[in-house]
């Protein structure tokens, strides 16, 4: 006789759940994997949290699929999935998918290049930067061609390690194989920054942009953050403007973002980007303040610095920034008097717009489904996460 699932006590058990402690039918357990709960759960789940019990997941026998299962879903959703070798597993939390894709990739045991390819990946996406070496050194060894993707990684990994003369040799091995790789470009433009070769940081953000092309990413504007940041070290001001100019074309007429931004500031409507584009623009418009006050053209220094007060009024390096324009203003001291100053606020610009986690692509995969659509899911959805909201907070700190 078979036995019914402990949730909805209607459908057949599938498997033993770790959450329950009991039997589960595969609908439940499926929703319970997409934090889908019901009042059912409420015996199971104190006040219908999740938190990291999802991680009892992990060693059950429902954490996979196979092939020919789907999933049903009742309203538009987001999900992230991982199908590979006949099975996949799946979540609509990205880093919950990671985990599940470790722990499956572990279950049927790495032998070959995309199994630590992929076991690689996922460790990277957690920021797990010294398993995600292992197992990409390890895919290096196995494979008998070189590969374009691995050996950015394998940059990118090293990078975040700080350890900069094995990030460069991988991505020249990644643009050797594609020399129109603009993402590779961009990071070898960053870390020629970072050790202030700032010619040669130039050269590398131009050819980035130069090749945006097909391996254009979310975060291809991060060369004009880049480019003004070199141009502000060596003191070219008028490029420092011109360049944080092409980067605001993007956003397209101020008056109508900032009133998108203050309405998501206000909490009357919610900008997906919103926390992000107000940080970037913020630090935009310091840095050409500051950019027009090193040329003494201070009534553009309180165009921008009068912006960046509309999106941050009580941001303290804004604050210092409009006493240097009033004291300018009204002739108080030379703007020499002010290097020290203007040298830390750009400084403190430089650091919030260069962050390495920001070199992490996002590849955010929404499904949007009616109530009776079926969504059959398809191969390696899964993909990087980046919280930004999260990002902006641990800057803020």
């Amino acid at each position: 006789m078979n036995k019914l699932c402990k949730i909805c006590s209607e459908n057949n058990h599938k498997y033993y759940c770790n959450i329950i402690g009991n039997n589960i039918c595969e609908s439940c357990c499926t929703n319970y994997q997409l934090n889908r709960l019901t009042s059912k759960w409420n015996n199971f789940i104190v006040n219908n949290e999740i938190d990291d019990t999802y991680k009892k997941c992990l060693s059950c026998e429902g954490l996979t699929r196979t092939s020919g299962q789907k999933l049903y879903l009742k309203k538009s959703f987001s999900v992230y999935t991982f199908f590979y070798k006949g099975k996949f597993i799946f979540s609509n939390d990205i880093n919950e998918c990671n985990e599940k894709k470790i722990e499956y990739l572990k279950r049927i045991g790495c032998s070959d290049y995309y199994d630590y390819f992929y076991l690689g990946e996922a460790y990277f996406d957690l920021s797990k930067t010294k398993e995600a070496i292992d197992a990409f050194k390890k895919a290096e060894s196995l494979s008998n061609k070189s590969s374009k993707d691995l050996y950015f990684y394998l940059a990118k990994s090293f990078y975040r390690n700080n350890n900069f003369n094995n990030a460069k040799s991988y991505l020249l091995k990644s643009i050797k194989i594609d020399d129109k790789f603009s993402q590779g470009y961009r990071l070898l433009a960053d870390i020629h920054r970072e050790e202030e070769n700032y010619n040669e940081s130039i050269n590398y953000y131009k050819k980035s942009l130069e090749n945006i092309g097909i391996s254009k990413d979310g975060f291809f504007n991060q060369n004009y953050f880049g480019l003004a940041i070199s141009y502000s070290k060596l003191g070219l001001h008028k490029k420092v403007i011109k360049t944080s100019k092409r980067f605001l074309n993007y956003f397209g007429q101020w008056e109508q973002n900032k009133e998108l931004l203050l309405k998501h500031k206000r909490g009357e409507i919610y900008h997906t980007n919103g926390e992000f584009n107000i940080f970037v623009l913020t630090n935009i418009f310091r840095l050409m303040c500051l950019s027009y006050l090193e040329l003494n053209e201070i009534k553009s220094a309180e165009k921008y610095i009068e912006r960046a007060k509309i999106l941050n009024e009580n941001d303290s390096d804004i604050i210092k920034i409009d006493g240097i324009i009033i004291g300018r203003k009204h002739n108080q001291k030379e703007i020499q008097e002010y290097k020290n100053t203007i040298n830390e606020l750009k400084n403190n610009i430089e650091n919030n717009l260069l962050i390495k986690e920001m070199h992490s692509s996002i590849k955010k995969i929404e499904k949007e489904v009616t109530q009776n659509n079926i969504l059959e899911l398809k191969p390696n959805f899964c993909g990087i996460g980046l919280n930004l909201n999260n990002l902006i907070q641990k800057i803020d700190k």
